[in-house]
């Protein structure tokens, strides 16, 4: 199981899951036993994005030429996707 869990943690998920919980406040603590995850995971990925060289990771080589942005990761095509679909996909009603 924790294979499993690791696997879906690749790229950035997990700091990402770490920056938005932080963004809402949490502490440490309750972030590492949200994403059962230690807490020194959640301190080096916000002294990392406070730093930029997270951010820095983040950022496309190459500026892509054309009008849709270039996925070079699963993640990244991911969240394209996510972004593309409507809200009653994932259960929600439209938004206003």
């Amino acid at each position: 199981m924790l294979r499993e869990l690791r696997a879906g943690r690749s790229g950035h998920l997990l700091a990402l899951q770490i920056l938005l919980l932080c963004a809402r406040g949490k502490t440490p603590t309750e972030i590492a036993d949200v994403l059962l995850c230690s807490r020194t995971s959640v301190y080096r990925t916000v002294a990392a994005w406070r730093d930029g060289s997270l951010a820095a990771q983040w950022q496309p080589a190459t500026k892509p030429t054309d009008a849709e942005p270039t996925a070079t990761s699963r993640f990244a095509r991911w969240v394209v996707w996510r972004v593309k679909q409507s809200p009653r996909v994932f259960g929600w009603c439209r938004v206003r």
